[in-house]
């Protein structure tokens, strides 16, 4: 790569897009075309339609707009930028036209190093894409020494937001029907074998399974959770250390009952352990009801209509305002069969020996009677 020399011309931008290095920016119509237009031509064309006429068709005339031109795609600069200022969590800031630019290039580097399909950017497996990344990252721009640490820690986690972003843009625009041509069009670096293995992927029905999932998710919107930016990967720390307190106070840990991973994390994360009672807390009553809906059998030993049930909606109708009610749900029907019999070999046997008491009570009454 070439060191760029001073600082390069000031650029016409439209809108706030441009400032933000954003995906969707575009540079302004007058600036694309070499255009010019005087103060008076600006002014006559604010004013065109004002006087005279239907004012509805002034009004139409003034918020029209051209049509949208496709826009530059984007590409990984050939040069090498230094930056003189980085922030404490070490975010480029100076110069700032290098700082402003400095999230689309990470997006370049992501797409022209990582397989769509890559999972987890910092799993141990993916270790030599990262070292790939953090190369290309350092040939691209500079830092002061002091901060290079830092760079490359936060560089990493944008790095990992514009692969989900990218792979987001290329769902949707495939869930529209564009073609390959078309996409790589404006993404040169999409493969036509990494299109159709992404295409496959999205088809698969533990993908589908896990939108549906995660859209219902969404549409719940169920209370917030206390992960902070380091998301579950953060929290899993502070987690190890409340499952080995639950092994050490000797109680049952409530979250091994959640078989799904992914759900198992959504609930939790939205929970804190009190450390002196052992009990896990949350603010959300909406995160206790929903907790039910996780377990995928219920067994209602005490209701309307006893015995194991597929939905909680099902259950709920049996215990709902019945005076009481019992009932528990399990994450396997294996295991909710199991103690719905053992439930009823518990109660059989009452009533037996309830059966055989009652007998033994009337036989003495009756021997009574007949002895005296």
């Amino acid at each position: 790569m070439r060191k760029r020399a001073g600082n390069p011309p000031p650029r016409k931008r439209s809108g706030t897009a441009a400032d933000t290095g954003d995906d969707d920016d575009t540079w302004d119509d007058a600036a694309q075309t070499g255009e010019e237009t005087t103060g008076e031509e600006n002014a006559a064309n604010r004013t065109e339609g004002d006087s005279g006429g239907n004012p509805q068709e002034g009004k139409k005339k003034r918020t029209a707009r051209r049509p949208r031109r496709d826009r530059r795609p984007q590409v990984l600069a050939n040069v090498t930028d230094a930056v003189t200022v980085v922030s404490e969590s070490g975010l480029p800031m100076e110069p700032s036209w290098v700082a402003k630019g400095y999230g689309m290039q990470l997006g370049c580097i992501v797409r022209e190093t990582v397989p769509i399909l890559t999972q987890d950017l910092r799993s141990k497996e993916n270790e030599a894409i990262v070292q790939s990344l953090l190369q290309k990252l350092h040939q691209r721009y500079t830092f002061p020494e002091p901060f290079n640490k830092k760079v490359d820690s936060l560089a990493l986690t944008k790095m990992s937001t514009a692969l989900s972003s990218w792979k987001n843009r290329l769902k949707r625009k495939i869930e529209a029907g564009e073609s390959w041509e078309r996409i790589s069009s404006r993404d040169p670096s999409l493969s036509l074998e990494d299109f159709n293995a992404f295409k496959s992927y999205l088809e698969s029905d533990a993908v589908k399974k896990w939108t549906a999932w995660g859209k219902k998710m969404r549409d719940l919107n169920l209370g917030t959770h206390h992960c902070g930016s380091g998301g579950y990967r953060g929290k899993q720390p502070t987690w190890d250390k409340e499952d080995a307190e639950m092994v050490r106070l000797g109680k049952e840990n409530p979250w091994h009952k959640i078989q799904d991973e992914q759900a198992r994390n959504f609930v939790r994360s939205r929970y804190y352990l009190d450390w002196k009672t052992g009990q896990f807390i949350t603010d959300h009553e909406v995160v206790r009801d929903f907790e039910k809906y996780l377990m995928t059998y219920y067994v209602v030993f005490e209701g309307r209509v006893p015995g194991v049930y597929e939905e909680w909606e099902e259950c709920k109708k049996q215990v709902h305002k019945f005076s009481g009610n019992c009932y528990k749900g399990y994450p396997t029907r294996h295991e909710a069969v199991a103690k719905w019999r053992a439930h009823q070999a518990k109660k059989s046997k009452m009533k037996t020996f309830l059966v055989l008491s009652l007998l033994l009570t009337i036989v003495a009454a009756v021997l009574y009677f007949i002895l005296v």
